[in-house]
């Protein structure tokens, strides 16, 4: 990962912080950037599992990245990927 991954205690732990607004800004450029559909893939996998607790689904279901992966849905051709993706939006 272009990241440090954090568990989702961590990302729990500090939503209301300032520091998650760093980590999330390097998700949101990691799933945004063009590379592999595995990289994308491990990405989304990444946020899927830190939006399992309610705090962080709700802060981030108001944030930049549901424009950006309905975006990326429109887009993408991997079936894998558009998988993913509506499994998060969901």
């Amino acid at each position: 990962m272009p990241f440090e991954v954090w568990s989702l205690e961590s990302v729990a732990a500090k939503i209301e912080t300032v520091e998650i607004e760093s980590h999330l800004h390097e998700v949101y450029n990691a799933m945004a950037a063009s590379g592999t559909v595995n990289d994308k893939l491990n990405v989304l996998v990444y946020f899927e599992s830190i939006i399992l607790n309610s705090n962080v689904a709700n802060r981030l279901i108001n944030s930049a990245f549901m424009n950006l992966l309905t975006k990326l849905l429109k887009n993408v051709k991997s079936p894998h990927l558009k998988l993913r993706l509506c499994s998060i939006l969901g």
